[in-house]
């Protein structure tokens, strides 16, 4: 506690010191005067569409927009046609920089009469009347333009009569004023603050030494509310109250999993205030991984113990007090404290952002999120990783478990629902990692250099390397690789920290283990980069001579025996018989060894081609560029270095490009291979996320090494760099989704409303017949539609079929394969496709079926008929249940 007296004194020296430089206070004033003109003058206004016409042609209208001439369903809006009626349709615009707009004017044929469209952004309005709009409309499909008059008219000749505007240049700019005068302002400002950054520094002292904890929130907040606003990563704002509930659960499983990780971390000397919260936290989930894994053991001798949310909190719980009972033990108050709650304002504005634009999700966005959230599903049922699926049916998983113990965990202690958890993961896990790798690289530099360098990750995040908005990945897609980035960063922090430090380096390696074992279970691809990344720091602790050392971080690789304690890895080693679930057709196998020679002959063959590839820092990024962005960075960091160290980079240097550049080329090699036609792929990603990695953190390693000689300009000119750098090397191909996905269902059809209303209708029904649904034996089959991707034939659950696993009405047959080794494709078209097969599926347990509401490439065979000949449990519009054992006849 501060003595009144020193508190006292404080103000004075701090009055005096403001009185005496009053002219500079009144400039630095002005100065945030400035800013503040220019932020309002900056702050984007919506573009708002004004159609004045009379349309008789249906009642729904659609309005596209786009910046590159492409259209899509998620960048567009729906509005009501008064039919047979004139008036103005006003539409404000959810894209603020728009360059064409494609007006879907209703879906049938019929008489439209544009009598003026008008185009308004703040102040600023462009009309254009009949004459204009004769020039200014393109007629896409479906459409005849007449002869302006009074208005202009047009025929809609089919069902889908659409045309295009474009917006005019003057009103492109979101921007409320001129750009030239938003820079003067600015420009001003910057002047007046040098001119009086005298006073500012005694502001900034005295309220940093009174108020240090308030500092770091409101700069977390700050900082990163100005990252995401540059980035154009927006928060909607329609629903505060339930965003920050979200938001707050989310933060709470997050600094949950911190505390975990911090008494992990207290017990290897040095590591606890060196790792920092976000290394705490991703510790903190991999422990808890491996706990939920060892808990499971017992299922697979027929023993289940199910793990519960109360056993995980309370575990939380135990960690708390045990840090709560050795809170004498730390300083009372310190820069890690400090940067800690910086941290915390970061990420749960993150959280809140988030749960903004992500949640609730009802429908995942594709396949892929759909088989993981049904893997964290049967997680939370089951309690731990089944071995068999109980009434589901005899199998385990057909995947890999780690990403359904993930997304349980993540459920259980924040309390929402697996698809929520599913849809926040990705967003969060990412700059989770890219802070602890901001923390690890600027470990030594004092606080205000930490938080430069956290800010630095974040915008090198956003610019470029946010995998999740990628558009390849926009739809979740690779999520057990996306979300082990996380893991992946921790564990570079826990290897430099070892190479850096060489102390506890045995604790250090049994966390390692812990992280490589998540790795693994995520996806086994993930081993590629954390294998590659911890034979690193074994190169260089052996080129330094510190052979202990680098033996203990070489057997945290070991932990890859270990993932034998998941039953699809227990399966592969016992040889258990596995159908194949997925139809494939012109597929071969490859010898192991054969493909292994191959390889390394086209490496020798090709070999600038191959060094290329493991070099460049993203697929299907600009080869050139990209190595330069990832070896500039490398040849900076040697120009830093002690030169006794220089030939242990260039070890760990060709190291790294070489076993790359041959795992790729082997990869490639198994291309036609029914087992491993995916490892290539897979792998470019694997390596892309451990070179951001580098890149980063080299890049954050450079930027505080010269800030630190107090070139503050050339630090901030050289963070410039990198930023645009990146942006324009990965970041222009990366063709970012920045729309939120709440009220988007990606790339397969929303579920409709009497879809929903059906199962709630079937869960009531089977809550009346007294019988718990998840303990029943009677299966409910859904409908799939089978799509030939390649040579792979798959099927994908239509319509209500994919929410019946999370709307508690028992066990689902065809749910992605998942439960019965009966559930393929072939099976699939041969007994409920081709033909309904009776017989057949009653002997998989199948009761019930269930049909969709909307009419679509799904397949079951005379639904119709089954229908009429079976009783209809429940029904809902076109959607309804059948029951195939009570027959109407």
């Amino acid at each position: 506690m501060v003595p009144e007296s020193t508190r006292a004194g404080w103000r004075s020296r701090f009055e005096a010191d403001l009185i005496a430089q009053w002219p500079a206070a009144l400039a630095l004033l002005a100065a945030c005067l400035c800013l503040l003109l220019a932020a309002f003058i900056a702050r984007p206004v919506p573009l708002v569409l004004e159609l004045d016409a009379e349309i008789a042609t249906s009642a729904d209208g659609q309005l596209f927009h786009s910046r590159e001439g492409g259209y899509s369903e998620d960048r567009s809006q729906r509005f009501a046609i008064d039919v047979d009626a004139r008036r103005v349709y006003r539409i404000e615009l959810d894209d603020l920089r728009p360059t064409s707009l494609r007006l879907d004017p209703g879906s049938a044929p019929g008489r439209i009469v544009l009598h003026e469209v008008r185009f308004q952004r703040g102040g600023r309005e462009v009309r254009l009347g009949p004459a204009e709009l004769a020039s200014a409309v393109k007629p896409i499909g479906g459409m005849q333009i007449g002869t302006a008059g009074d208005g202009l008219p047009v025929v809609a000749v089919n069902a889908d009569p659409h045309f295009e505007l474009e917006v005019p240049e003057d009103l492109r700019n979101p921007a409320r004023g001129s750009k030239s005068l938003v820079v003067f302002l600015l420009a001003a400002a910057l002047g007046l603050a040098w001119w009086s950054r005298g006073v500012a520094r005694v502001a900034a002292t005295w309220i940093y030494s009174r108020h240090r904890v308030l500092v770091g929130l409101l700069v977390g907040v700050a900082g990163t509310l100005v990252l995401l606003r540059l980035t154009g990563i927006g928060m909607v704002g329609d629903r505060p109250l339930q965003s920050l509930i979200a938001g707050t659960a989310l933060m709470f499983a997050v600094v949950a999993f911190s505390v975990v990780g911090q008494v992990a971390l207290r017990a290897m000397p040095g590591w606890s205030s060196a790792a920092g919260f976000p290394v705490q936290a991703i510790v903190g989930q991999a422990l808890l991984f491996c706990y939920v894994y060892v808990r499971s053991l017992p299922g697979a001798f027929g023993l289940p113990l199910p793990v519960t949310r109360y056993e995980i909190v309370a575990l939380v719980v135990v960690a708390a007090v045990v840090l709560f009972r050795n809170r004498s033990s730390a300083p009372a108050l310190t820069a890690e404290r400090e940067l800690g709650t910086f941290h915390l304002a970061i990420i749960y504005l993150l959280c809140v952002v988030v749960a903004d634009r992500e949640l609730p999700r009802l429908v995942m966005l594709s396949s892929d999120p759909d088989v993981h959230a049904f893997l964290g599903n049967q997680v939370v049922r089951f309690g731990g990783v089944p071995w068999q699926q109980g009434n589901w049916g005899e199998e385990s998983f057909n995947y890999p478990a780690g990403t359904g113990v993930l997304i349980a965990l993540w459920a259980w202690i924040s309390q929402l629902d697996v698809r929520n958890a599913v849809s926040a993961l990705s967003f969060i896990t990412y700059p989770l990692g890219m802070l602890a790798l901001a923390s690890c690289a600027s470990q030594r530099e004092h606080i205000g250099l930490r938080m430069a360098a956290a800010f630095l990750a974040l915008a090198l995040l956003f610019s470029a390397y946010m995998l999740p908005l990628y558009g390849n990945y926009v739809h979740m897609e690779g999520l057990g690789r996306i979300v082990g980035f996380a893991f992946l960063a921790a564990l570079a922090a826990m290897v430099v920290g070892v190479c850096r430090r060489g102390h506890a380096a045995l604790a250090a390696s049994a966390i390692c283990a812990a992280l490589v074992f998540a790795l693994v279970c995520l996806n086994p691809v993930n081993f590629a980069g954390a294998g590659l990344l911890v034979g690193l720091g074994v190169v260089w602790l052996l080129a330094g001579g510190r052979w202990k050392a680098a033996a203990t971080l070489g057997a945290s690789l070991s932990a890859i025996l270990l993932v034998f304690v998941d039953p699809y890895f227990f399966g592969m080693l016992t040889g258990g018989a596995a159908s194949e679930k997925v139809a494939l057709e012109g597929f071969s196998q490859v010898e192991l060894g054969d493909g292994v020679r191959q390889g390394l002959h086209e490496l020798l063959a090709r070999p600038l081609f191959h060094l290329g590839s493991a070099v460049e820092i993203m697929p299907g990024a600009p080869r050139p560029a990209s190595v330069l962005l990832v070896g500039v960075p490398v040849v900076a960091w040697a120009c830093i270095l002690d030169r006794r160290d220089l030939w242990r980079l260039a070890a760990c240097s060709f190291a790294f490009v070489g076993v790359s550049a041959a795992a790729l080329a082997v990869a490639h090699q198994f291309a036609a291979d029914q087992r491993f036609f995916l490892l290539a792929p897979y792998l470019q990603v694997s390596l892309a996320q451990l070179k951001i990695i580098i890149v980063v953190a080299l890049s954050v390693v450079m930027v505080m090494r010269v800030a630190r000689s107090g070139r503050v300009a050339a630090s901030i000119a050289l963070a410039m760099v990198m930023i645009f750098a990146s942006a324009s090397v990965v970041g222009s191909g990366a063709n970012f989704f920045l729309t939120p996905k709440k009220d988007y269902c990606g790339g397969v059809e929303c579920p409709a409303a009497d879809d929903i209303a059906v199962l709630q209708m079937l869960r009531e029904h089977l809550d009346g017949s007294g019988t718990d649904p998840q303990e029943r034996q009677d299966r409910l089959l859904i409908a799939n539609r089978i799509v030939r991707l390649g040579g792979e034939t798959w099927l994908f659950p239509s319509g209500a079929g994919r929410l019946a696993p999370y709307a508690g009405v028992g066990p689902v047959a065809f749910f992605y394969y998942q439960g019965d080794p009966d559930y393929t494709t072939r099976n699939y078209v041969a007994h409920v496709c081709e033909r309904f097969d009776l017989a057949w599926l009653r002997e998989q347990h199948v009761r019930y079926v269930l049909i969709p509401a909307t009419p679509g490439d799904w397949c079951i065979h005379d639904h119709e008929g089954i229908a009429s000949r079976w009783e209809t449990v429940v029904s809902s519009g076109n959607a309804k249940v059948i029951d195939i054992t009570r027959s109407t006849e």
